[in-house]
């Protein structure tokens, strides 16, 4: 029974990972053909004249000789087979394969000093910058970075990741309005560069500074700090002219020293080349083209910040079985080899691939993982994400397209990545679907692992402020609600104080003298007016009550108004939240900045009103 199932097993997972070589054997349908073809042709001849003419007409001499040529048409015919057929990769089972990862960090420090608002490189040494940072994040296709800016103070963009799409997205939001102070404090920048690195569990890392101009005092303590720390590397890429320009204020004119002199800053392109030299490091101007980014990139790819990591999950290939088939060819390859026909044969396993390949049209050339990750480039997330096998990847997948119960879903498996980060991204995900509780939560949990993640600090603030919102006017809601419906109380006590009022009226004025009045017409009458008297009064309940009810549908619609118009001021304000990058990151590095302002800071290097650094 148990052979049975198995041998079920090959017969519907058998298939060839190569099927293309099949097409081999459209030379063997071929030859057939015609063999046949020959046959029944030399057949009808056989027919037609004496058997022992024949062979002396067709040059077929002897039997011997006929059923030799017959056998070495089947030799060949069935070794042309088993060739192709082992070429074509024949497999029925699965091998888990451990995946072995390329792994290198490389922060990127971006200048957003006042300076890079300077038009000597057009259209501004800013916008070069930017787009060159953009070059460096798209030629990154492996391993982790991260992003730091920094003009006084340094605050981080984008912690290590292998999402350079999504720094990609942040980049044209940089600039020095979002700082919440001005300087030049490269040092600090770097402090925060190696914090990062270690906090991300590197020994090693590249660093690449974007910078016009750094102050000679910073240099040798630059130097010594990524001595001491060992294994890290600087680059920089120089923004700007020896000529420099001014700096151009947002409101018009430019900015002004003390002495009211037009400040022009200038590259000083000698000691950002001593920087990257005592720091292994290589320098680069900003070019036209690609040189200067090859040049960066082509170093961090160099060995002082590579290393392989053996992921936890696996990847199941195919077993190619074809070389079992190869056995059989043996055979044929023995009786050739004194022929010099076995240097044919041999050129047979130079056409065969190292790597096999699914059967699957579409995973002929690319595994699915590699289909998804490019349909995630393009932009097309939704087909990433049904192509996606592991969580952690289609839960990105599904939360760039919009499916935030799956990304919650997927993210809550926490496989493929570490648990804060699962965490976090489940916080992301049930936020965006409005679930704000659950995101808070998420948040929360991903902080008793990692106290000092700024990212989730910050959302979890931000979420907490909008609900204390919705329920402030959720509050004022039920207040009116309140006072609407004593307004209707007070009202109802008053109509039947009302109604008892005029009951009383109507029994002091009826007469006395008819009490004694014994006339059977006068009582008639007198019990009439009393059922007039009760049917007015009923009719007037009835008003009453209906008043009420109108009055309760009022109030019970005023008060769905009410909830629909906070729901939908709520609804405007989450929109609007992501249509300001650059708010949230100026928002979130005022933060910061609070945070750090009772803690002992750097002092400013010494030489920046000298150069120029504001």
């Amino acid at each position: 029974m148990e052979k049975r199932m198995v041998f079920s097993d090959i017969l519907s997972q058998f298939h060839f990972l190569r099927p293309i070589w099949l097409l081999g054997l459209l030379p063997v349908l071929i030859f057939w053909v015609y063999y046949r073809w020959k046959q029944y042709s030399l057949g009808n001849w056989k027919k037609l004249i004496n058997p022992e003419l024949i062979t002396y007409l067709t040059h077929d001499n002897s039997l011997k000789s006929r059923q030799h040529e017959s056998l070495k048409t089947y030799f060949w015919s069935l070794a042309w087979l088993l060739a192709c057929l082992a070429l074509a990769g024949p497999a029925w089972e699965q091998t888990p394969q451990p995946i072995h990862k390329k792994e290198s960090a490389m922060v990127i420090l971006l200048d957003l000093s006042p300076s890079m608002l300077a038009q000597d490189s057009k259209p501004s040494r800013l916008v070069r910058a930017r787009f060159k940072l953009i070059d460096i994040l798209s030629a990154r296709k492996e391993g982790y970075t991260a992003l730091i800016v920094y003009s006084g103070s340094a605050h981080v963009v984008s912690p290590l990741t292998e999402d350079t799409n999504t720094i990609i997205s942040m980049v044209n939001s940089l600039e020095p309005s979002i700082m919440p102070e001005y300087g030049s404090n490269v040092e600090e920048a770097v402090d925060s560069a190696l914090a990062i690195v270690k906090h991300g569990g590197f020994e090693k890392a590249d660093l690449i500074l974007i910078t016009d101009e750094v102050a000679s005092s910073a240099i040798p303590k630059i130097t010594n700090v990524l001595k001491k720390e060992g294994n890290f590397r600087l680059s920089v890429l120089g923004v700007g002219t020896p000529a420099g320009a001014p700096i151009p204020l947002p409101y018009g004119g430019f900015l002004k020293d003390n002495r009211g002199g037009i400040l022009i800053p200038k590259i000083n392109s000698q000691d950002l080349k001593k920087l990257a030299e005592n720091n292994q490091g290589v320098y680069q101007s900003l070019s036209h083209d690609e040189r200067d980014i090859n040049a960066l990139v082509t170093l961090s790819d160099m060995p002082v910040a590579d290393k392989t990591r053996e992921l936890e999950r696996t990847f199941d290939t195919w077993n190619d079985r074809g070389y079992l088939l190869i056995i059989f060819l043996l055979p044929f390859i023995i009786s050739a080899f004194r022929r010099g026909s076995l240097v044919i044969i041999l050129i047979l396993p130079l056409l065969y691939p190292e790597e096999s390949v699914s059967l699957d049209w579409n995973n002929l050339w690319q595994r699915p993982d590699q289909q998804a990750a490019k349909a995630l480039e393009e932009g097309d997330a939704a087909r990433a994400q049904s192509l996606f096998e592991n969580p952690a990847w289609k839960a990105t997948a599904a939360y760039r397209a919009g499916d935030y119960e799956d990304a919650t879903k997927n993210f809550r498996e926490k496989k493929g990545l570490k648990e804060t980060d699962s965490y976090y991204n489940e916080g992301n995900s049930l936020a965006q679907s409005g679930d704000y509780e659950a995101a808070i939560e998420a948040y929360e949990r991903a902080l008793e692992i990692e106290p000092n993640l700024e990212d989730a600090i910050f959302n979890k603030g931000l979420l907490e402020d909008l609900l204390q919102q919705r329920d402030q006017k959720g509050t004022q809601n039920q207040n009116k609600d309140d006072n609407k419906d004593q307004d209707k109380n007070d009202s109802q006590a008053k109509n039947k104080q009302r109604v008892q009022d005029d009951e009383s009226m109507d029994d002091r004025n009826q007469p006395n003298s008819e009490q004694g009045v014994k006339d059977d017409s006068e009582n008639d009458t007198s019990q009439s007016s009393e059922q007039d008297s009760k049917q007015t009064q009923n009719e007037s309940d009835a008003e009453h009550r209906q008043d009420d009810t109108s009055r309760q549908d009022d109030v019970n619609a005023m008060a769905q108004a009410n909830e629909e118009q906070s729901q939908q001021e709520l609804e405007q304000l989450l929109r609007s939240v992501p249509d300001d990058p650059g708010g949230l990151l100026r928002a979130k590095f005022q933060h910061q900045a609070r945070q750090r302002a009772n803690q002992p800071r750097r002092p400013r290097p010494p030489n920046d009103e000298q150069s120029g650094r504001y």
